[in-house]
């Protein structure tokens, strides 16, 4: 378990979630930075055979991850090149697992992982360690409780598939120790998706097992219980859909968030159909406030906010690649689960790995995250290197070629070692200028936005330094950029102040009503609407902002929202009008 070859396993999944937030401002960098140059180190150490062996997965991981990655990183002529450093790296972790044996340790450190993950969950509750997310009391090394759901899934079924080796009874009696644990853990965090694909990732080990059979078990059955056809038929149907009436009835207002998502992510792929619109996250909010524009009284306005997520990995592949990538991506999966399906053990384990991501993904964003995308990376690679039945094509690397690849890991290394430098040093800095104000470098900070202007991270934090600290002429053209990147309802009201305080009403007003379209129900960019058709003079557009104000439905009514409406009511009943 603990051989050398394995350091990269070990690594990613136990010591990056730590490493992750070494960095204040800008969280994963050094993590990722070690990763990647851990995995090169290893690439070199191990190369495995000269004889490079590949099949339609491997052909097919390759494309989609080309075109993935040459379709979301860059936004405009803004390049985010820690993406396309992360798009390298995800084919080297593909290349070396595929050529290394790392495949029955795999479920083992998964399994370790996760008790990890779950009793830093536990100490985080308890107060011992911070929580990443001031909503929640624990997410483990996560930055949220449902990522680390599904992580705690994943490990659970890692632990479960352990029963299927030979091992003393203290080995197995630990075993169930460590699955209760993450059981209980799943419990606290209440996570539905998390549940579902759990469920669905052990249906997928029972019935592709060698005792059971898709065909064989369905058979058994029916002749076991002496169900008929269209019973059984019946029962398959209404079993699902109870199950998933109760999973909404647990808390309806996050599905009916989800479903204003789905809605407005149709019409971002019906916009950009074939290649895709490029970063979900910058196109999401300005399509939800373009598509509330034209349903001011959706029942979603309730239940309306902020969101970079399309909360169903199929769904967010089609926006952001189009079906050019969609199709990659389906056939990725149904090829990955097929030579699962039909490989061994350790094929079908991995397979099952993969089944719990894709149904948590159904309803979240795991392949969001670096972490759970490599888990999935690596179940890919093992299913690949497994599929002797499939059909495999042969090169023969001679020694120009691995002339050729020592070039191309000695650029890759040199891109990455400048790239950190530049993303360190901004974390940095920003992390000295939140801290302390006095020591705000604004020189350097320029040098780096002009170096990192493409990561979003980077630049919503410099925007939001610079606007906290009242540098509002410079703060504009780096809140525009972040507009561009990661737009929000708070952000596109910010740059409208920016705006307002310089006397460009007209642009002012143009980002207050982008804000308020993005959101309905959130009062502020009315307010900041309200003030600025006060001060033009324009009573008939402010009354109407007034008794917007007055009737949205608010999700948390707090002292601005009191002392906003306050002033529409005065306002209202100075002009003769009744609030």
């Amino acid at each position: 378990m603990f051989a050398l070859k394995n350091v990269p396993l070990y690594f990613i999944l136990l010591l990056a979630p730590v490493l992750f937030h070494v960095d204040r401002s800008l969280p994963g960098i050094t993590a990722g930075f070690a990763g990647m140059l851990l995995l090169l180190v290893c690439l070199v150490v191990f190369p495995g055979s000269r004889r490079c062996r590949f099949n339609l997965l491997d052909l097919f991981f390759l494309l989609f991850v080309t075109w993935y990655t040459g379709r979301t990183v860059g936004i405009g002529s803004s390049i985010f090149a820690w993406k396309l450093l992360l798009g390298g790296a995800a084919i080297m972790l593909y290349v070396y697992v595929r050529n290394t044996g790392v495949r029955v340790y795999y479920f083992d450190v998964l399994f370790v992982a996760g008790i990890f993950q779950a009793m830093w969950f536990f100490a985080q509750s308890r107060g011992w360690l911070p929580s990443y997310h001031y909503l929640y009391p624990g997410t483990g090394g996560f930055m949220n409780p449902a990522i680390l759901a599904v992580f705690l899934a994943i490990a659970c079924l890692a632990g479960l598939v352990g029963f299927y080796r030979r091992e003393k009874f203290y080995s197995r009696c630990s075993r169930g120790i460590g699955i209760v644990l993450l059981l209980i853990t799943l419990g606290f965090l209440g996570s539905r998706a998390a549940w579902v694909g759990l469920g669905i990732g052990i249906l997928w080990i029972v019935l592709t097992g060698r005792e059971w059979g898709v065909a064989r078990f369905f058979g058994n059955i029916r002749e076991k219980y002496r169900i008929g056809k269209y019973i059984f038929l019946l029962l398959a149907i209404v079993v699902p859909v109870s199950i998933i009436y109760v999973l909404y009835l647990v808390h309806p207002v996050s599905v009916q968030g989800r479903f204003l998502i789905w809605r407005v992510a149709g019409t971002m792929f019906r916009d950009a159909p074939w290649f895709g619109c490029g970063s979900f996250s910058a196109a999401y909010m300005p399509a939800q406030g373009a598509w509330f524009e034209m349903h001011p009284d959706s029942p979603f306005v309730s239940v309306a906010g902020n969101n970079e997520y399309a909360f169903n990995e199929f769904l967010r592949v089609a926006c952001e690649t189009g079906i050019v990538g969609l199709l990659l991506f389906v056939g990725l999966v149904v090829m990955g689960l097929y030579f699962a399906a039909k490989g061994n053990r350790v094929s079908r384990f991995a397979g099952g790995v993969l089944v719990v991501i894709l149904g948590f993904g159904l309803f979240g964003y795991p392949l969001s995250v670096e972490l759970v995308s490599a888990v999935a990376i690596i179940s890919l690679a093992i299913v690949a290197r497994d599929a002797r039945h499939a059909r495999e094509w042969i090169v023969d690397l001679d020694t120009s070629f691995a002339f050729i690849l020592r070039i191309a890991v000695v650029l890759f290394l040199f891109v990455l070692s400048i790239e950190y430098y530049h993303e360190k040093k901004a974390d940095i800095l920003l992390t000295e200028a939140r801290e302390v104000s006095s020591r705000m470098k604004t020189s350097e900070l320029k040098v780096c936005y002009e170096r990192l202007g493409g990561n979003p991270d980077f630049v919503l934090r410099y925007g939001r330094t610079l606007y906290t600290r009242g540098d509002l002429l410079n703060a504009q053209p780096v809140l525009e950029k972040g507009l561009s990147l990661r737009p929000t309802s708070e952000l596109a009201s910010d740059l409208g102040k920016c705006y307002f305080y310089q006397g460009r009403w007209k642009e002012a007003e143009q980002k207050y009503r982008l804000a308020a379209n993005m959101i309905p129900n959130y009062i502020v960019p009315h307010h900041l609407l309200f003030k600025l058709y006060q001060l033009k003079g324009m009573p008939e557009e402010a009354g109407r902002e007034a008794r917007q104000m007055l009737t949205i439905p608010v999700k948390v009514v707090n002292s601005s929202v009191i002392r906003a409406r306050g002033e529409a009511r005065a306002f209202l009943e100075e002009n003769g009008e009744q609030s």
